[in-house]
């Protein structure tokens, strides 16, 4: 468990509040050329048309302080850039998941997420051509558009986003050297306290704690 310099549990822990989803699938603006041209069902798949907006308003409840938002792509083909409310929040690439720290730009009620497909040509200015050539060649049947799931996630100020567990066995598997290297992302910096736990059913098998400080933005600690 990890807990904020005024001991409250930030992550892990019984109390720790589980991320919350809010789903974007179902219906989302397409429009062409400044004019909205029709409705899509997101996840789609769509004949391609070269570049395109995909537009969906949402509505949102005020947020607590210290929560953070994040908006996820499962995939879309081939590029596209997103932006919230007018905020440009980067570029996606083909098939791959994205995600987005979209707090700043988000607000308590009304909210529009627009993603800027390109799927049968680059964009004015050039952007996506290598993504585009993946799907639009001989031999394939092309198709565009938000072709997986998207959603916006709520987690808490300060939380895990990766851990990369390995371990080294001895010569009679009897034993076995652990390290765990865990990756957090943090709007604040603080102190706290980190415990990764090894279970074997509902046993534990090996556990490791390490103080550590915290800083703001991304940051990588190790347990052995």
């Amino acid at each position: 468990m990890m807990q904020d310099l005024g001991g409250r549990a930030a992550l892990g822990g019984a109390d720790h509040p589980a991320r919350r989803t809010i789903g974007l699938d179902g219906a989302w603006e397409r429009w062409h050329n400044g004019r909205l041209w029709d409705l899509v069902t997101v996840p789609c798949s769509l004949a391609p048309s070269g570049v395109y907006r995909l537009r969906k308003k949402v509505t949102l409840p005020a947020m607590d302080a210290g929560t953070r938002v994040f908006l996820c792509f499962e995939g879309i083909a081939y590029f596209g850039t997103v932006s919230v409310n007018g905020r440009r929040l980067g570029a996606m690439g083909a098939y791959v998941p994205h995600q987005f720290d979209a707090t700043a730009a988000l607000q308590g009620g009304d909210n529009q997420i627009e993603v800027e497909i390109c799927d049968l040509t680059p964009g004015p200015d050039g952007a996506g051509a290598a993504d585009v050539a993946i799907g639009v060649n001989p031999g394939w049947e092309a198709y565009g558009g938000i072709i997986r799931d998207t959603y916006l996630e709520l987690r808490p100020a300060a939380f895990i986003e990766d851990v990369a567990f390995q371990f080294e066995l001895s010569d009679d598997f009897a034993r076995a050297a652990c390290t765990a290297q865990v990756s957090l992302s943090s709007a604040a910096s603080g102190a706290g306290e980190l415990t990764v736990t090894l279970l074997f059913g509902n046993a534990v098998a090996a556990q490791a704690t390490s103080p550590v400080e915290v800083e703001t933005g991304h940051s990588a600690k190790g347990l052995a």
